[in-house]
């Protein structure tokens, strides 16, 4: 697709991320409104959500802060190799990062997660230094922690792709565990009475799929609340047992 507005100045993109972002408008789509006008290498999904962050936290100015002495070698493209790596591990370490970007100090790439890309550490894992209202609004409404199995489906690139676009975080669930999988040891465990109870046969796969819609639409909110809840003293159960199967 050709680009609208050929080679825009930097700051003009970043005064659009600025105005779209005061907006609430999500950073996936910040960058979907800025290819479709600027073209598609305007600039990544990461520098995206990495200037989001920054006029979040109070950032004014879109010019580049201006410096003294020797340029910095402190570019766009290094904080985005910090930051991927980051998302990749919120709990590495700077000594690790420096394997990958062994071309400039440990200090640096200190600076550049704290002061660039703006984050602390918080329970040994990088969080953001300071959380602005929506950061906040969602911890308490939204936050999404997505466990499935590794089916094939479930692990390919395309659905880890959508799944990033969401932010939603991963739990990584271990292969053959259906007692660590909320679904097997609870939902599941409750349909089958209901449908051993309830009706033996069904006429065809319509009616069978609509009763079991119907159920599952039925059952209160802490019904899956305690489904979930579970989860943790099984893990608790696994571990203490070197990771055999927990029955109950």
């Amino acid at each position: 697709m050709e680009a609208l507005i050929p080679t825009p100045a930097d700051c003009e993109v970043r005064s659009v991320i600025r105005f779209l972002n005061a907006k609430s408008i999500a950073p996936i789509e910040i960058h979907r409104q800025l290819c479709r006008v600027y073209g598609p290498n305007v600039m990544s999904k990461q520098m995206v959500h990495r200037w989001c962050r920054q006029f979040s936290a109070g950032r004014q100015i879109v010019h580049d802060e201006k410096c003294s002495g020797w340029p910095s070698i402190i570019t766009d493209n290094l904080v985005e190799l910090v930051w991927e790596r980051i998302m990749e591990n919120r709990r590495v370490t700077i000594a690790e990062l420096s394997s990958h970007v062994p071309q400039i100090s440990c200090s640096l790439l200190h600076e550049i997660v704290t002061e660039h890309l703006l984050f602390r550490i918080l329970c040994a894992r990088w969080v953001l230094k300071q959380l602005t209202p929506e950061h906040k609004r969602k911890r308490m409404d939204a936050g999404i922690v997505f466990l499935h199995d590794n089916a094939r489906p479930h692990t390919a690139r395309r659905t880890s792709s959508l799944l990033q676009e969401f932010s939603w975080e991963v739990f990584n669930h271990p292969p053959y565990s259906p007692d660590l999988a909320p679904r097997d040891f609870h939902l599941f465990l409750h349909l089958k009475k209901f449908l051993s109870g309830e009706r033996q046969r069904f006429e065809n796969d319509r009616e069978a799929e609509m009763v079991v819609t119907q159920w599952f639409q039925s059952q209160a909110a802490d019904f899956y609340g305690t489904g979930i809840q579970k989860l943790v003293p099984r893990y608790d159960k696994c571990l203490n047992s070197s990771g055999d199967y927990v029955e109950k």
